[in-house]
C-alpha cells in the first residue's frame, strides 16, 4: 500500500505492535471504506449461499425430470410394441378381408354365369318345347 500525507495525516494503516501482538489503526475515511467492503463481502457471501442453494434445488429438479423422462421413455417404448401388434393384427384382418372380397367377387361371378346358363338353358328348351309342340 502506498502511504502518502494529506492534511498531516498519513493515508497508509498504522501497524503497532505490542508484545507480540499486531494491531492496525485505521484512519476514519479508510474506516468507512473498510465498513463498506465488509458489507459488500457478506452482500456477496450471502448471494453465493443464494445462487449454490439454487444450483442444488436446480440440479434436483433435473435430476427428478431425467428420472420422470426415463419412465416415460420406457412406457413409450412397451407402447411402441403394443402398437406394432395392432398394426400386424390390422394387416392381417385387412388381407383377410381383401381375400374375402375377391372370393365374393368370384362367387357372384360364377352365380351370375349359372344364372345365364340356366336362362340360356331355360330359353332354348321353351324354345324347342314350343317349336316342338307346334
Amino acid at each position: 500500500m502506498i502511504s502518502a500525507t494529506a492534511y498531516g495525516q498519513l493515508l497508509s494503516p498504522k501497524r503497532i505492535v505490542f508484545e507480540k501482538d499486531t494491531g492496525i489503526f485505521f484512519s476514519s475515511t479508510q474506516e468507512v471504506k473498510l465498513l463498506v467492503k465488509l458489507k459488500q463481502l457478506e452482500a456477496c457471501q450471502e448471494e453465493k449461499a443464494q445462487w449454490i442453494l439454487y444450483a442444488n434445488k436446480a440440479d434436483k429438479q433435473v435430476g427428478e425430470e431425467r428420472i420422470a423422462y426415463e419412465r416415460l421413455m420406457k412406457e413409450y417404448i412397451a407402447l411402441e410394441g403394443v402398437a406394432r401388434d395392432f398394426e400386424n393384427k390390422y394387416n392381417k384382418e385387412f388381407q383377410e378381408h381383401q381375400g374375402t372380397k375377391n372370393a365374393l367377387t368370384i362367387q357372384i361371378d360364377k352365380k351370375r354365369t349359372w344364372i345365364k346358363i340356366a336362362v340360356g338353358s331355360l330359353l332354348v328348351n321353351g324354345t324347342l318345347i314350343y317349336i316342338m309342340g307346334r
